[in-house]
Parts: C-alpha cells; sequence; structure tokens
C-alpha cells in the first residue's frame, strides 16, 4: 500500500502539492516572499572591518597601500560612518578607479564595503 493509498487519496496524488499544502496551512511558509523591498539586501562577506580587511582590502588593496589594513587609518582617512557616497574608500572602488592593476573588486565586494559603512563603520 502507497502513501496515497494510506490517506484514501485518488492515485493522482502528487506527494510535493500534499506537502506544500501542509506547510502553507501550518504557517510554515507564510513568511516566504515577504521580504521588505526597501531594505538592502544582505552581502555574501560579513560587514565588519575584521572580514573585510582580510577578505577584501588585504588581497586587493594592502600591496599597494599597507596603511588601509589599519582601522584607526581607514576611519579617520577614507571612510564616513553612514555616508557611502562621501568616503573615498567607497567611491574609488565603485568608480573602478581602485585597484588599478589586477581585477576589480566585485558588485558583492563593492557592496560589502557600502554596507560596512551604512553600518557604522563597525570594528568587528
Amino acid at each position: 500500500m502507497n502513501l496515497a493509498q494510506t490517506l484514501g487519496l485518488s492515485w493522482s496524488f502528487k506527494p510535493w502539492r500534499f506537502f506544500c499544502g501542509l506547510l502553507v496551512s501550518t504557517g510554515f511558509l507564510t513568511h516566504c516572499g515577504s521580504r521588505d523591498l526597501a531594505e538592502p539586501a544582505e552581502t555574501a562577506y560579513p560587514t565588519d572591518f575584521v572580514h573585510l580587511r582580510d577578505r577584501i582590502l588585504r588581497p586587493r588593496c594592502g600591496s599597494c597601500h599597507p596603511k588601509i589594513l589599519l582601522y584607526k587609518e581607514v576611519v579617520s582617512h577614507l571612510a564616513i560612518s553612514g555616508k557611502p557616497q562621501a568616503s573615498e574608500l567607497y567611491t574609488v572602488l565603485e568608480s573602478g578607479e581602485m585597484p588599478p592593476y589586477g581585477s576589480k573588486l566585485t558588485s558583492e565586494e563593492k557592496d560589502a564595503v557600502k554596507q560596512w559603512i551604512v553600518k557604522g563603520l563597525p570594528l568587528d
């Protein structure tokens, strides 16, 4: 005896429809797709300085700009808390001006830097 017969359902029973209906009826899927589109999407990169330094700034910028690896230098000279468009760090990355050698930052990497600035330049 199969699941359809056990539940008294016809042979046209589709297990995936049954389970999706079960999830919807129990409220398990009520929030699916209800994300506010006005919120910025989270990035694949953590948006704190330690991770940005280790995953983006050190490999992409550190060979020419060793001081960019120091939080104090970035915060005091290159980034303005909450204002990515006014921050030199973000504007030179977004424009493609930096890095001049090698591959440019991906949109995800640029977005991680932007989100870090928007979130107030958290250290960790």
